[in-house]
């Protein structure tokens, strides 16, 4: 939601700029090189239109981000690692149980990795 209310506030501001940009019209163009050449101006414009809007709303979500979101969402991230800390240790202890896992998986490897003709073999005898 909040991201649509950025895209509105950058066309917004684009159509602003080109209206400050553009020369009145008083009257609609009664040729086609008359058209045509308000066409041009209106795409030339454009452009540079977008990029100040572009800016414009990039300074005032910066300023937003900082001023309300910034110091709550730290602190929500600073509350979750605690907790994962607490629940899980440190990356220490999980690196040690990783290697008791690959170990006991080193010692199961050899069992299951007898072919086919051996399990045959050995139900034989």
């Amino acid at each position: 939601m909040l991201r649509n209310y950025f895209f509105f506030f950058i066309l917004i501001s684009a159509i602003i700029l080109l209206a400050q940009n553009a020369t009145a019209v008083t009257e609609a163009p009664q040729t086609l090189p008359q058209a045509e050449n308000d066409i041009r101006g209106i795409i030339t414009n454009f452009p540079q239109a977008l990029g100040w809007a572009w800016t414009q709303a990039l300074g005032i979500w910066k300023n937003f981000w900082d001023a309300y979101v910034r110091q709550p969402v730290f602190y929500i991230w600073d509350k979750i690692t605690e907790f994962l800390n607490q629940q899980f240790g440190d990356k220490t202890s999980i690196q040690k149980e990783f290697e008791k896992e690959k170990e006991e998986m080193r010692k199961d490897v050899p069992e299951s990795a007898k072919g086919l003709w051996d399990r045959f073999l050995e139900i034989i005898k």
